[in-house]
């Protein structure tokens, strides 16, 4: 069962996706297998979001990172009196600008 759903996302296509997706939720509904019912009811409460993976091909995960990286520059920036220095130090872990050590010389 496990191999079908992963063979399922491996040949998913826009078209074909809900329809393989509800087929497989439904067999493992009828058979009963208990850690396979928790997947299937795990897919289910994110199904339209799935959907739209397969879709339109586009995650949030790049926004996640950001915001992982903002919490960490945040917990660090904790005394910082003003906006503009939180702002400065945001643009400096996430910029990808690169400065190089002082007692390094550069190649």
């Amino acid at each position: 069962m496990k191999e079908s759903l992963a063979a399922i996302f491996d040949t998913a296509s826009p078209e074909s996706i809900h329809s393989d997706l509800t087929g497989w939720l439904r067999w493992v509904e009828a058979e009963g297998l208990p850690p396979l019912v928790k997947a299937a009811e795990t897919i289910a409460a994110h199904f339209d979001g799935i959907t739209a993976y397969i879709t339109v091909g586009v995650t949030n995960a790049i926004t996640e990172g950001f915001n992982r990286k903002a919490r960490v520059v945040t917990s660090r920036a904790y005394g910082f009196k003003r906006l503009s220095s939180f702002a400065a130090m945001l643009l400096l872990c996430c910029g990808g600008l690169s400065i190089p050590w002082p007692h390094v010389m550069p190649l």
